[in-house]
C-alpha cells in the first residue's frame, strides 16, 4: 500500500470509529451546543479501545485485526441498538449549527493534512525518546495479550502508561499500516483531535455568553490557536540574539541555557542546531560556581513544541483526551441545569463516561487523571452551589470526586495492578522559579488572564454591598501578606500566582453566590435573546452564570497547578521538580488556553461598549495593540521551528520513520526489515545494551518489537523504580559477546530463552574493538541473515517462528 493510501485509510478508520460510537457521543454530550460532534473521534477511540484492551487483558480475544473488527462491530451494534440511530440528531445539528459543525470539520481536516505534510518532511524516529515510543508501539503490535511485552526487558511486560500506544496500534492494525508509518500518522491525528477538541470547548463557551454561531466559530478557532500555535517569548530572545540585536546585559539577565554567544545567523531565524529546543528549558537557576548540575532544572514544554519535536510521549497522546475530559466537565455542568444536581452522580450516563472516559487518563498519562477529576468535580460543585435546594454542596462534590476516582481506578484496575512507578512521595521545592523566567514563559497568556480576572472583579466590586467589602478587603490583605512573605523567601512567582489564584476563586464564588430567583438555572442565551439584546446595554459580554464560573474554575485550576509546582514535587529518580513542572505546566497551558480564548473576545466587547469616548477608545486600542503584539511575537516560533525541523521543506517527503536507518546503516536497515518480515511472535533476540537516549542501543527491539535482554538501562530503572530487574542482564550480554566459552554462552541464552543474536555495527564497535571474536557464534548457531557487516544468528534446534 502506498503511503498516500495509508494516510487515507487512517483517516477513514477515525471516521468509522467515531460513527460507531456516535449515539454514545450524542447521549453523553446532549447538553452541549454541538452534542459532542467535535469530540466524537476521541470518544470513538475510547469506546473501541477500552473493551478491546479489557478483552485482551482477560484472554477473551487475541490482539489482532480480527479482534479489532469484532470489537468495533459489537460497539456499533450496541450503541446504535441501545440508543438508536444518530442520523436524525446529526441532520438537526447540520441544519441548526451548520456553520459551527462545518467550521470544526474544516479545522480537523486542515490540521490533519497540515501535520501529515510536516511529518512527511521530518519523519525520522530518532533522538530524544522517540525510539522508546516506537518500542512501545511495536511491543503492543507484537503482543497477543495485555499488558504487552516490554521489548527492552525480555520476559517482562511494559510498566508504563501505554493506552495511547494501544490506541495507535489499533489504528495501525485496522489500516495495515506499519509501525514506522503509524507513528507519523498518529502525531497529525493528535494534533487534529486537539485542535477540534479545543474548538468545541471554545465555541460552546462563546455561545453561552451570547455569541452568534459565527462568533462562536471565531472563539473556537482562537481557543484552538491559543492551545496549539501560541508559544512563549523565549524565541524572541533567540531571534534577537541571532541578529546580534540582543544586548549582552539582557542575554546575561535571562541566562538561557546553551544560548550561543557572538554569532549571527545568515537568515532571520537562528541557525544553530535545534535552537527552538531551548524554549522549553526556560525556567531554571544556573549552577553555582564549581558545580555542574543546575540548582533548578525544569522542562517547560508547550503543545506546539511537542508536535514539532515529534515525540509521541504520553503527555501528547493524552492531550485530546484531556480536552475530552474538560468537555465532559462542561456537559456535567449543563446536565445539572434544570434537574436535581445532587443526584446527578447516580445517572449511569454520568458515572459510566466518568469511569471509562475520564478514567482513561490514568492509563494514558497518569498525571492528568487527578487534575481532570478535580475539574469535573469542580463543575459539579458549581452546579450544587448554584442550587438553593442542595445541602452541604462541597461535601457532595467531594463525594462525587471520590466516587469518580474509585470508579476510574476499578475500571482500569488490571493496568494499575501491573504498574510499577518510580514515584516516591513528595518533596519540598527549595529553589523557586525566577520571576523573569516565569514571565518569559507565561507572559502573554498570563497578562490576558489577569486582565480578564481584574475586569470581572472590578465589575463585581462596583455592585458589592458595603457589608461584603470588609470581608473582601480582609481576604486580599491576607493574600498580600502571603505574597510579601513569598518575596521575602525568594519565591517571586508564588507572590504573583497567589493573587491570581484568589482572583479566579473570588470570581467563581461571586457567580455561584448570585443565585437565580428560581431553583432552575437559566439556559444559555438563545439566538432570539441575543438579537434582542441592546449593544449598548449592561448585558454586553454577559455570560450564562454557570459557564462563567466554569471558566473561572479552569483559571483557578491552572494557577493552583502553577502554585503547586513552586511548593512541592513528586519525588522520582531525578530527585528534583523537573517532571513535576513538566507535567503540571502542560496541563496549566491547556486550561489557560481555554480561558484566554474565551476572555479575548469578551474583553474586546466590553471595552467597545464601556469606552465610547475617543480618549478611552485610544487607551483601549493601545492596550489591545500591546497584547496583540505580544501574541504576534509568539507566532514567530511556529514558523521558525517548522522551517528548521524540516530543513525548509527541502527533503523528499516520506512518512516511514525508520527509512533514515537505511541511509545511516543500510545493512542494519536490511536486517531489521528481514526480521520484521520473517520473524513472527516474540522470540528473544540479543543485541548490545547501553545508555539511554542513544539510538544505536536497543534499536533492533525498538524497530521490530522483538524482545531483547536489555535496552536503555536507565529508562528501565525509571519505569520500575528499581534497577533490580535489569541490573544482572548487562554482564550477561557482555558475556554473550565476549566469552570464548561456547557452553557459557549457550547457558546464558537458555537462561533468557534467547533464540537470536544480532551482530551489527554497534556490537562490533563495542565488542570487536575490544578483541571479541564475533564470528564464533557460527560454531553453535546458524546464520540466517547476512548483509555487509551484519549477521543474524539463530540457535540451532529451535523452530523458525
Amino acid at each position: 500500500m502506498s503511503q498516500i493510501l495509508h494516510v487515507v485509510a487512517w483517516w477513514l478508520a477515525l471516521q468509522v470509529f467515531a460513527l460507531a460510537a456516535m449515539p454514545i457521543t450524542f447521549r453523553v454530550f446532549r447538553r452541549l451546543p454541538d452534542r459532542g460532534w467535535t469530540v466524537a473521534r476521541a470518544v470513538g477511540l475510547i469506546a473501541l479501545g477500552y473493551p478491546y484492551w479489557l478483552g485482551g487483558t482477560f484472554g477473551w480475544l487475541t490482539n489482532g485485526t480480527g479482534a479489532i473488527l469484532g470489537t468495533l462491530i459489537a460497539v456499533a451494534i450496541g450503541s446504535w441498538t441501545l440508543l438508536g440511530s444518530p442520523l436524525p440528531v446529526a441532520r438537526t445539528l447540520l441544519r441548526e449549527r451548520r456553520a459551527l459543525i462545518v467550521g470544526g470539520e474544516i479545522l480537523f481536516h486542515g490540521a490533519y493534512l497540515l501535520w501529515v505534510i510536516v511529518r512527511a518532511f521530518d519523519p525520522d524516529i530518532t533522538a530524544t525518546e522517540k525510539p522508546m515510543e516506537l518500542l512501545f508501539l511495536n511491543g503492543v503490535l507484537r503482543s497477543e495479550s495485555f499488558p504487552p511485552v516490554d521489548p527492552w526487558l525480555s520476559g517482562s511486560t511494559i510498566s508504563y502508561y501505554y493506552f495511547g500506544y494501544l490506541l495507535t496500534a489499533i489504528l495501525a492494525m485496522s489500516t495495515t499500516t506499519p509501525a514506522s508509518i503509524a507513528f507519523n500518522l498518529m502525531l497529525p491525528t493528535l494534533f487534529a483531535l486537539s485542535a477540534v477538541g479545543a474548538y468545541g470547548i471554545g465555541s460552546a463557551l462563546a455561545l453561552a455568553r451570547g455569541a452568534s454561531d459565527r462568533q462562536a466559530m471565531r472563539g473556537g478557532l482562537l481557543t484552538s490557536g491559543c492551545l496549539l500555535i501560541v508559544s512563549n517569548l523565549e524565541p524572541v530572545l533567540e531571534i534577537l540574539n541571532a541578529r546580534r540585536a540582543l544586548p549582552e546585559g539582557v542575554r546575561a539577565f535571562f541566562a538561557i541555557k546553551d544560548m550561543p554567544v557572538g554569532y549571527q545567523a545568515p537568515g532571520f531565524f537562528p541557525s544553530d542546531n535545534w535552537w527552538w529546543f531551548r524554549a522549553t528549558r526556560v525556567i531554571g537557576t544556573p549552577a553555582p560556581a564549581g558545580q555542574e548540575r543546575a540548582s533548578d532544572y525544569t522542562i517547560t514544554e508547550f503543545p506546539f513544541f511537542s508536535f514539532v519535536l515529534g515525540d509521541m510521549h504520553p503527555h501528547v497522546l493524552s492531550l485530546p483526551f484531556v480536552l475530552l475530559g474538560i468537555s465532559f466537565a462542561l456537559a456535567v455542568l449543563n446536565e445539572a441545569r434544570g434537574r436535581d444536581a445532587a443526584r446527578l452522580w447516580r445517572d449511569p450516563w454520568i458515572l459510566g463516561p466518568l469511569a471509562i472516559g475520564v478514567g482513561a487518563l490514568g492509563f494514558l498519562n497518569t498525571w492528568d487523571l487527578p487534575t481532570v477529576l478535580f475539574v469535573v468535580s469542580g463543575a459539579y460543585a458549581l452546579a450544587l452551589l448554584r442550587s438553593s435546594r442542595t445541602e452541604a454542596p462541597i461535601a457532595r462534590a467531594i463525594e462525587f470526586g471520590a466516587i469518580g476516582l474509585v470508579a476510574s481506578l476499578l475500571t482500569y484496575a488490571p493496568f494499575y495492578l501491573t504498574f510499577r512507578s518510580q514515584a516516591a512521595g513528595l518533596g519540598v521545592v527549595t529553589v523557586k522559579s525566577q520571576l523573569h523566567h516565569f514571565l518569559l514563559f507565561w507572559g502573554p497568556v498570563l497578562i490576558v488572564a489577569a486582565i480578564f480576572l481584574i475586569v470581572d472583579l472590578v465589575r463585581t466590586w462596583r455592585g458589592t454591598a458595603s457589608q461584603d467589602w470588609s470581608r473582601s478587603i480582609a481576604v486580599w490583605l491576607m493574600t498580600a501578606a502571603l505574597s510579601a512573605i513569598a518575596i521575602w523567601v525568594e519565591a517571586p512567582a508564588v507572590a504573583l500566582i497567589l493573587p491570581l489564584c484568589l482572583a479566579a476563586g473570588a470570581c467563581a464564588s461571586r457567580v455561584v453566590r448570585n443565585r437565580p430567583p428560581t431553583d432552575v438555572e437559566a439556559p444559555p442565551p438563545t439566538r432570539a435573546s441575543r438579537e434582542a439584546t441592546s449593544i449598548a446595554g449592561s448585558s454586553v459580554g454577559a455570560i450564562a452564570p454557570l459557564e462563567a464560573a466554569f471558566v473561572f474554575l479552569l483559571a483557578f485550576t491552572a494557577f493552583l497547578l502553577l502554585f503547586g509546582s513552586e511548593v512541592v514535587f513528586i519525588r522520582d529518580l531525578f530527585n528534583n521538580r523537573m517532571n513535576t513542572v513538566f507535567k503540571l505546566y502542560y496541563q496549566a497551558w491547556a486550561f489557560l488556553a481555554i480561558v484566554v480564548g474565551f476572555a479575548i473576545p469578551l474583553l474586546l466587547e466590553r471595552a467597545r461598549a464601556a469606552h465610547p469616548s475617543t480618549p478611552s477608545r485610544i487607551g483601549v486600542a493601545a492596550g489591545t495593540g500591546l497584547v496583540a503584539a505580544l501574541f504576534a511575537l509568539t507566532l514567530l516560533y511556529p514558523v521558525g521551528a517548522v522551517l528548521d525541523k524540516t530543513d525548509d521543506f527541502s527533503r523528499s517527503p516520506n512518512l516511514d520513520g525508520i527509512a533514515f536507518w537505511n541511509r545511516f546503516r543500510p545493512d542494519e536497515g536490511k536486517a531489521i526489515a528481514w526480521l520484521s518480515a520473517n520473524v513472527s511472535g516474540q522470540p528473544v533476540i540479543v543485541e548490545a545494551s547501553g545508555g539511554s537516549y542513544r539510538q544505536e542501543f536497543g534499536r533492533v527491539a525498538s524497530m521490530t518489537g522483538l524482545p531483547t535482554l536489555l535496552g536503555w538501562e536507565f529508562h528501565e530503572q525509571q519505569w520500575r523504580g528499581t534497577f533490580a530487574y535489569a541490573g544482572p542482564r548487562k554482564p550477561d550480554i557482555d558475556a554473550i559477546y565476549r566469552s570464548p566459552n561456547d557452553q557459557e554462552v549457550l547457558a546464558i541464552l537458555a537462561k533468557y530463552g534467547a533464540q537470536y543474536v544480532f551482530v551489527g555495527r554497534t556490537e562490533r564497535d563495542v565488542y570487536a574493538s575490544q578483541g571479541a571474536d564475533l564470528n564464533r557464534f557460527a560454531r553453535f548457531m546458524d546464520p540466517v541473515f547476512r548483509s555487509g557487516d551484519v549477521t543474524i544468528y539463530k540457535l540451532r534446534g529451535t523452530r523458525a517462528p
